[in-house]
């Protein structure tokens, strides 16, 4: 229970949302591609949801023809995303960027089986971060149930879980072939300093499938590692 509400606070299971039809769907079926997009208009949850893992399923199972998913998101909840993306690698999707995916969303690009970004399209990465005014309301609203009697009890099991949250992370990305030493770099960068890395970057560190066809070919130095693009 505490590790299924600490995913929830950490930026870093309702029932499926296609049961309310008036409400706007961050998903979209076009053909064989699947649209996921958190930053569309009129949504209530603007972010990756725990409520989008079961639409996600959802769809998957209704339409077994879908074999893209192409995001758009700027990240949310990294215990969704996880849970998402372990249905993406169950249904051997391929994942693709078209505008930006962004923190908690490369989760879910990863899970791809072949991963593409388009032209002008952004990928950023930083390290999970708890929020101050998620923090307090939940040592607030737990402190009596988990006996701490101070925020420092606090502190020390927010700590070891987050510890244990990002171990999950970080196997979970190794799982999919992405390359270690990227992935330690992008933990240097807090949510206020995304990075975001060049194509080649991406390429060499297997977090994108090399040799898109639909991107034109350009010469590299080969040295694709050596430089880190901000925005």
């Amino acid at each position: 229970m505490k590790k299924f509400i600490l995913s929830i606070l950490i930026s870093g299971l309702f029932g499926p949302a296609v049961a309310d039809t008036k409400a706007v769907s961050k998903f979209r079926l076009d053909g064989d591609t699947l649209r996921y997009d958190t930053e569309a208009d009129g949504l209530k949850k603007s972010f990756i949801h725990y409520a989008d893992i079961d639409e996600l399923r959802f769809y998957l199972q209704e339409n077994p023809g879908i074999s893209n998913l192409v995001l758009n998101s700027d990240g949310g909840y990294i215990g969704a995303a996880m849970e998402m993306g372990r249905v993406i690698v169950d249904f051997d999707l391929s994942t693709r960027v078209e505008k930006s995916c962004l923190s908690a969303c490369v989760i879910l690009l990863a899970a791809g089986k072949n991963r593409h970004v388009s032209q002008g399209a952004l990928v950023g990465l930083h390290r999970p971060y708890w929020r101050q005014a998620a923090l307090e309301e939940y040592y607030t609203d737990h402190k009596e149930e988990e006996s701490w009697d101070n925020v420092f009890a606090f502190s020390e099991w927010v700590h070891d879980d987050a510890l244990l949250s990002l171990a999950e992370y970080l196997e979970f990305m190794l799982d999919q072939g992405v390359e270690p030493r990227f992935l330690l770099s992008s933990l240097r960068f807090r949510k206020m300093l995304m990075w975001y890395p060049d194509r080649d970057t991406l390429a060499a560190a297997n977090l994108i499938t090399p040799n898109d066809p639909t991107v034109p070919n350009k010469e590299t130095d080969g040295s694709p590692l050596a430089e880190i693009s901000m925005r």
